[in-house]
């Protein structure tokens, strides 16, 4: 029981660290903190490691509070498994799109084509997928107040990151952005 309370205490807070670098981004976009200034920069690898905790803290809460929620209905497992796995493929897919346009430097060019062509965030409407996934799955009380968290981070970021494209890209964005949804 304790060490459900640690992971959960510390995905938490990570969540709130992580989040308010995304508001303070907003409100002072001249000190952006998400997406990075410079790749491989201290905020780069803030938002990488405060990601990586969460995600592996989620699913640490999804195996130690398993079962912990109301859902008591075995159907939630098979509609959480085939969210998981959609999500899993659609990162897999949006990422591998970026990875082929970039380079050392980080991508030189708008992306819009694979799943950008349908949505300008298919990266996180993946993770968001997933996070639904994992709270059918585990039907975990924690995963479900973690989860929301992490999904209104990756909700935020977008907008983070709207006015860094934009500033990046110009008219080409703006363009972008009237042909093709921010999320679905």
């Amino acid at each position: 029981m304790m060490i459900i309370i640690i992971v959960f205490i510390t995905v938490i807070i990570t969540e709130f660290l992580n989040i308010n670098s995304l508001i303070f981004t907003l409100i002072f976009p001249k000190i952006r903190i998400w997406p990075s200034r410079v790749r491989k920069g201290w905020s780069f690898y803030f938002v990488c490691i405060s990601n990586d905790i969460i995600e592996i803290g989620i699913i640490l809460l999804g195996i130690l509070d398993w079962n912990s929620f109301f859902i008591k209905t075995l159907i939630r497992l098979p509609f959480g498994i085939v969210l998981y796995i959609f999500g899993y493929w659609l990162f897999h897919e949006s990422a591998k799109t970026v990875n082929n346009h970039s380079n050392y430097n980080g991508v030189d060019y708008l992306v819009i084509e694979g799943p950008y062509q349908y949505s300008r965030n298919p990266q996180y409407i993946s993770a968001i997928i997933m996070i639904i996934g994992i709270i059918l799955i585990s039907n975990s009380s924690k995963v479900l107040i973690t989860g929301f968290f992490a999904t209104f981070w990756f909700i935020l970021a977008t907008f983070t990151e709207e006015s860094w494209l934009k500033d990046k890209f110009g008219k080409d964005y703006d363009e972008y952005c009237r042909e093709v949804r921010r999320f679905l």
